[in-house]
């Protein structure tokens, strides 16, 4: 759509307006800094690498259209939500479409975190991924974000893997504890957390095989274009895609352990269901007490308690420990202490010197107390002084 045409603009603030009128809470704005392009529409330039949203995001008039659109469209509806995925934009310039002096947006989707697994060349080749490399994002988001701007956090979506299988482990041993593990990270850091549909289930990645199981338009092509084409190795290739592939997240979602997973009573599912559904499902997390489901539900509860996880001030306290994530949140005499082990053994990790526990909050081991050492995947919230 052209953006730059003033009757398109007005027609879509009408559809916009239409629906808040009929009670919608707001909207999710994608791929929203390409409504502005060049419009001398310039050639690539020479070695392009491929990312298109250095070309084609933020446009010249980008601002202008979203603080029309949030004059025309938000404004006397101080309920109203906001949220863009803004691929294309650097964090640094992020408080110029979420600052509350810049009435545009409320929030944003920035993708750094998920990116941590992606040559930074080219987002289409994984590369392992390091955790002081994970840590360092949130606090250049409390650095650019503190105080006018509000973050999100989430760690996948329609266009990522499934989170346990790309963060945490998923095998039997460990999925549920390193599913919580995650799940602690999500709902005790500053910013709106989002949770993708199936996380809450640990559901994991499909274990696909060939390009021809996948569904999405985007991989067909690039297996046309790379392998088919341009000769690529079809199992060095296959290897890379499977750990990016979107598909991951669009299969069905597991109801129970009937066919299809309970998606569909139809003699086929539009897409295969994961082949783990009869062990991860709904049906099963809601009956266990001790699932990743009712963990989620927890956590849930408790940031809804203790305002200082909201909007506590965020500091990392050991920036680059390779295994643990140890952080506090901070809001006026208020102080959490968050210890988060991303490996499969034990690891000791004494508490900050002259930091003392008061009560733990929530874990996904049964233990009380601590001491000084974290088992594999696991997650302590505490109160300390």
């Amino acid at each position: 759509m052209n953006w730059e045409n003033p009757k398109l603009r007005q027609e879509m603030y009408d559809i916009m307006r239409f629906y808040l009128d009929k009670g919608a809470a707001g909207f999710r704005l994608d791929a929203f800094p390409f409504i502005s392009k060049n419009t001398a529409f310039p050639n690539f330039p020479e070695n392009f690498d491929g990312d298109f949203a250095k070309v084609y995001a933020s446009g010249p008039n980008l601002h202008k259209y979203v603080q029309e659109m949030h004059q025309e469209v938000f404004v006397g509806r101080d309920e109203v939500f906001s949220i863009g995925e803004i691929v294309g934009i650097e964090v640094e310039d992020i408080p110029l479409l979420i600052g509350e002096d810049r009435k545009e947006l409320s929030t944003a989707f920035h993708f750094g975190n998920v990116g941590v697994d992606r040559d930074p060349t080219n987002w289409w080749i994984w590369q392992d991924w390091k955790l002081p490399d994970l840590k360092k994002l949130y606090t250049l988001y409390e650095e650019v974000y503190h105080p006018h701007s509000w973050n999100t956090i989430f760690f996948s979506n329609h266009d990522n893997p499934r989170m346990v299988s790309r963060f945490g482990n998923d095998s039997d041993e460990f999925r549920d504890l390193s599913a919580k593990l995650l799940s602690t990270l999500l709902l005790t850091m500053k910013g709106t957390p989002f949770i993708y549909q199936g996380d809450e289930l640990a559901m994991t990645n499909s274990p696909f095989k060939s390009v021809h199981e996948m569904d999405d338009i985007m991989t067909r092509n690039a297996h046309q274009d790379e392998v088919v084409e341009g000769g690529a190795d079809e199992e060095a290739w296959m290897t890379n895609m499977w750990h990016i592939a979107r598909d991951h997240s669009r299969t069905p979602m597991q109801w129970d352990d009937s066919a299809h997973g309970g998606f569909t009573t139809a003699d086929n599912a539009w897409f295969a269901v994961n082949k783990n559904f009869d062990k991860i499902n709904a049906a099963e997390s809601t009956a266990n007490k001790d699932s990743v489901y009712h963990y989620y539900r927890e956590l849930i509860a408790l940031r809804k308690e203790e305002m200082v996880l909201v909007y506590g001030d965020f500091k990392d306290l050991d920036t680059k420990h390779l295994e643990v994530f140890a952080y506090t949140r901070t809001l006026g005499e208020e102080k959490v202490l968050v210890l988060l082990n991303f490996s499969d053994t034990e690891t000791t990790y004494p508490l900050p010197e002259g930091m003392n526990i008061q009560q733990k909050l929530q874990g996904n081991y049964s233990s009380e107390g601590y001491s000084g050492v974290l088992q594999p995947w696991e997650a302590i919230v505490f109160r300390v002084q």
